[in-house]
């Protein structure tokens, strides 16, 4: 309750965005940690809305507060949990307009997620980011047929291929890349996000993908399905032989069973598998 008061009071009190931005980001994860201890691991929860009520509420009294300018400071200062909240209150700003005003925004939503970069240690709090350019997709204003939809998703999966360490150790001058993060979980968890972001698109693309996500890994496409083998053979490799087991049984259940995966159940397995000691990221 004190992080949440702090969330709406600091817009009202700080006008330097760069200082905001570095206060707000401790006061979200000091509220996460709190919640995140008391949540069941296998409840269905929601940590974005009420932090997002409040900070919608604060920066709506302070029109001088730019919206972009904070976004902008986020991505400067490694800070991915405020990026997720001002991405979502960007996205509830534009969400009974219409495909036309509504996609602009989401495309810039889904390109500051790829563009987004944190300290070695903090690497788990991209995940909420990488989840929330599927809800995007999920979207009933998402237009598959938008070439810049198509490009933005393409440099995003881009980003996470190169952070899951999918791409190859050298690049050209025209086709760099960051190098992979450090954590063998969340190369992973990158990974598994790809597969359950193309399944998306793929629905999407069929008219079979609503806002309440779900898909069913069992049909898949070929190249789906190889996408799927691959993630799976990772068990072999020395890098992640070890701890992970829980994380490809539970990769080989979804992809096996006929039963549609809710984007929250899948969430909530790859952070009980893979990064338990964060267990509030299931519910950004």
């Amino acid at each position: 309750e004190v992080a949440l008061v702090v969330i709406g009071l600091l817009p009202t009190t700080v006008t330097d965005v760069t200082v905001l931005c570095r206060l707000m980001e401790a006061a979200l994860q000091s509220y996460l940690n709190i919640v995140g201890i008391e949540a069941s691991p296998e409840q269905e929860v929601d940590f974005v809305q009420e932090p997002l009520s409040v900070l919608g509420a604060a920066m709506a009294s302070q029109p001088d507060l730019s919206i972009s300018a904070a976004t902008s400071q986020c991505l400067l200062q490694q800070a991915p949990l405020t990026l997720r909240l001002l991405l979502s209150l960007q996205l509830s700003m534009v969400e009974h307009t219409s495909s036309m005003v509504w996609m602009p925004v989401a495309i810039d939503c889904i390109k500051a997620a790829a563009t987004c970069t944190v300290p070695a240690a903090r690497e788990f709090e991209l995940l909420p980011l990488w989840f929330a350019v599927i809800e995007v997709v999920a979207s009933d204003f998402w237009l598959s047929e938008y070439s810049a939809a198509t490009e933005s998703l393409q440099s995003f999966s881009k980003a996470v291929q190169a952070a899951a360490g999918l791409l190859p150790a050298t690049a050209s001058l025209w086709d760099s890349h960051p190098a992979p993060l450090q954590s063998a979980a969340m190369q992973l968890a990158g990974r598994a996000v790809l597969l359950y972001l193309n399944h998306a698109v793929l629905a999407k693309q069929r008219g079979r993908l609503s806002r309440d996500v779900s898909v069913t890994m069992h049909e898949a496409s070929p190249e789906l399905k190889a996408q799927s083998a691959a993630l799976i053979r990772c068990a072999q490799q020395a890098a992640f032989r070890s701890s992970f087991d829980s994380f490809f049984h539970a990769i080989e259940l979804f992809t096996s069973r006929p039963q549609p995966v809710s984007l929250p159940t899948f969430k909530r397995q790859i952070v009980r598998t893979l990064l338990p000691m964060a267990p509030y990221l299931h519910g950004l």
